[in-house]
């Protein structure tokens, strides 16, 4: 459901290339992790349904939904890769984010189904 991809060096190029197969590991260095890079912006960020970690590297189809999701003050989705800054992301790791996002997004939709006492008064 969601991919890890990786931005073409060529921007003329429309496809993307798969750099989450199994075995390979994937390293947010300095300049290249999560936080401040110099005209690019702060990482992880979303924007049009990617979550991206650097300038090169995203998660593909993450709704806006999972990635604002409360639970508690925290925001699960962004406070994972953030903890996450300068490490060795293992393909393992990139499953378990995808997990995240798609429980966050189960969880959404049942708590719309949810009908409170308080609820049935308003009718």
């Amino acid at each position: 459901m969601f991919a890890w991809v990786k931005r073409p060096e060529n921007p003329a190029h429309k496809s993307v290339q798969d750099v989450g197969a199994p075995g390979q590991n994937t390293t947010w260095q300095a300049g290249q992790c999560v936080g401040v890079e110099a005209g690019q912006g702060v990482y992880p960020k979303h924007e049009a349904g990617h979550v991206w970690i650097n300038k090169h590297q995203y998660f593909a189809d993450v709704p806006q939904t999972a990635w604002s999701f409360y639970i508690g003050g925290y925001q699960p989705a962004q406070k994972w890769l953030k903890d996450r800054k300068g490490r060795t992301l293992a393909y393992a790791d990139l499953q378990h984010y995808q997990n995240i996002i798609k429980i966050l997004l189960e969880t959404d939709r049942i708590m719309k189904k949810i009908i409170l006492p308080l609820d049935l008064l308003a009718d």
